[in-house]
Protein backbone atom coordinates (compact mmCIF):
# COMPACT_ATOMS: atom_id res chain seq x y z
CA UNK A 1 0.00 0.00 0.00
CA UNK A 2 1.31 3.49 -1.06
CA UNK A 3 0.67 6.27 1.84
CA UNK A 4 0.73 9.96 1.76
CA UNK A 5 1.28 12.35 4.49
CA UNK A 6 -1.41 15.32 5.19
CA UNK A 7 -0.44 18.17 7.37
CA UNK A 8 -3.46 20.14 9.23
CA UNK A 9 -3.38 23.45 11.78
CA UNK A 10 -5.63 22.75 14.59
CA UNK A 11 -6.68 24.49 17.81
CA UNK A 12 -5.31 23.74 20.59
CA UNK A 13 -8.59 22.63 22.08
CA UNK A 14 -9.65 20.66 19.54
CA UNK A 15 -6.11 18.68 19.66
CA UNK A 16 -6.46 18.31 23.65
CA UNK A 17 -10.20 17.15 22.51
CA UNK A 18 -8.86 14.26 19.84
CA UNK A 19 -5.76 13.23 22.14
CA UNK A 20 -8.29 12.61 25.31
CA UNK A 21 -10.75 10.82 23.07
CA UNK A 22 -7.97 8.60 21.65
CA UNK A 23 -6.59 7.98 25.07
CA UNK A 24 -10.29 6.79 26.48
CA UNK A 25 -10.28 4.44 22.92
CA UNK A 26 -6.95 3.35 23.56
CA UNK A 27 -6.11 4.06 19.89
CA UNK A 28 -3.47 6.45 18.30
CA UNK A 29 -4.03 10.37 16.47
CA UNK A 30 -3.32 8.71 13.63
CA UNK A 31 -5.93 5.98 13.84
CA UNK A 32 -8.71 8.19 14.75
CA UNK A 33 -7.98 11.00 12.44
CA UNK A 34 -7.93 8.34 9.08
CA UNK A 35 -11.12 6.44 10.73
CA UNK A 36 -12.77 9.91 10.85
CA UNK A 37 -11.95 10.73 7.66
CA UNK A 38 -13.08 7.49 5.84
CA UNK A 39 -16.17 8.01 8.20
CA UNK A 40 -17.10 11.40 6.54
CA UNK A 41 -16.30 10.57 3.31
CA UNK A 42 -18.55 7.61 3.05
CA UNK A 43 -21.41 9.66 5.16
CA UNK A 44 -21.45 7.32 8.02
CA UNK A 45 -21.37 9.18 11.32
CA UNK A 46 -21.48 6.11 13.27
CA UNK A 47 -18.01 4.07 11.54
CA UNK A 48 -15.97 6.54 13.78
CA UNK A 49 -17.39 5.16 17.35
CA UNK A 50 -18.11 2.01 16.00
CA UNK A 51 -15.09 0.96 14.30
CA UNK A 52 -12.46 2.83 16.79
CA UNK A 53 -8.90 1.01 16.58
CA UNK A 54 -8.89 -0.33 19.73
CA UNK A 55 -6.69 -2.54 22.42
CA UNK A 56 -8.38 -5.62 24.28
CA UNK A 57 -7.83 -6.94 27.16
CA UNK A 58 -4.62 -9.10 25.97
CA UNK A 59 -3.00 -5.73 24.40
CA UNK A 60 -3.81 -6.87 20.70
CA UNK A 61 -4.68 -3.91 18.77
CA UNK A 62 -7.52 -4.08 16.29
CA UNK A 63 -7.97 -1.77 13.37
CA UNK A 64 -11.33 -1.87 10.87
CA UNK A 65 -10.74 -2.69 7.26
CA UNK A 66 -13.44 -0.21 5.83
CA UNK A 67 -13.01 -1.64 2.32
CA UNK A 68 -13.31 -5.40 3.23
CA UNK A 69 -15.63 -4.51 6.20
CA UNK A 70 -14.02 -6.85 8.46
CA UNK A 71 -11.71 -6.37 11.93
CA UNK A 72 -7.74 -7.19 11.62
CA UNK A 73 -6.30 -8.13 15.09
CA UNK A 74 -2.55 -6.86 15.07
CA UNK A 75 -1.27 -9.68 17.81
CA UNK A 76 0.66 -8.70 20.89
CA UNK A 77 3.87 -11.07 20.35
CA UNK A 78 4.32 -10.34 24.64
CA UNK A 79 0.88 -11.95 25.83
CA UNK A 80 1.28 -15.47 23.68
CA UNK A 81 2.52 -18.22 25.69
CA UNK A 82 3.83 -21.80 24.12
CA UNK A 83 3.08 -24.44 25.96
CA UNK A 84 3.85 -28.29 25.69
Amino acid sequence: MTTKTASVRLEKVLFERIDNHCVTKNCTRNDFVKSAIESALDNNKDDVAEHQPHYDKYGNYWTWNNDRKIWTCHVNMESVRVTN
